[in-house]
């Protein structure tokens, strides 16, 4: 994981009290390769949606979540490998919502054909209403 980055420990609130809606924010993007960085951060942005259903859908995930999601890009733009990564133990569902969202994105293809590794960090929180 990044450095300063660390999974919230902050303590859901009582099972009785109704959730709203999850507010997601993230990057700046981390890219090794000729991707511009500014172009990945718009297209994860755009598939924000995706990643509030898999903190949504989840009610073991705590309500305040940070973590690092680590994909692997191909040269045509396509998603090979993606890993959410976080401090602490976070439920294996929920991970695997999240990698499999981020495995179906499609990026830019770049010039050169090169692969790109990129690191972009993403926070949860869903307070109660």
């Amino acid at each position: 994981a990044s450095p300063g980055l660390t999974a919230a420990k902050a303590v859901d609130p009582e099972p009785s009290l109704v959730l709203g809606p999850t507010h997601i924010s993230g990057g700046p993007a981390e890219v090794e390769g000729s991707l511009p960085k500014r172009k990945v951060s718009e297209i994860i942005e755009r598939h924000y949606n995706e990643l509030r259903f898999c903190h949504e859908g989840n009610r073991r995930v705590p309500s305040r979540v940070q973590l690092v999601l680590a994909l692997e890009v191909s040269g045509t733009g396509a998603v090979q490998q993606a890993k959410p990564e976080a401090a602490g133990v976070l439920d294996p569902t929920f991970m695997e919502c999240i990698a499999t969202a981020a495995r179906r994105w499609t990026f830019s293809a770049t010039a050169k054909k090169d692969p790109a590794n990129v690191r972009y960090p993403v926070a949860f929180d869903r307070a109660p209403q």
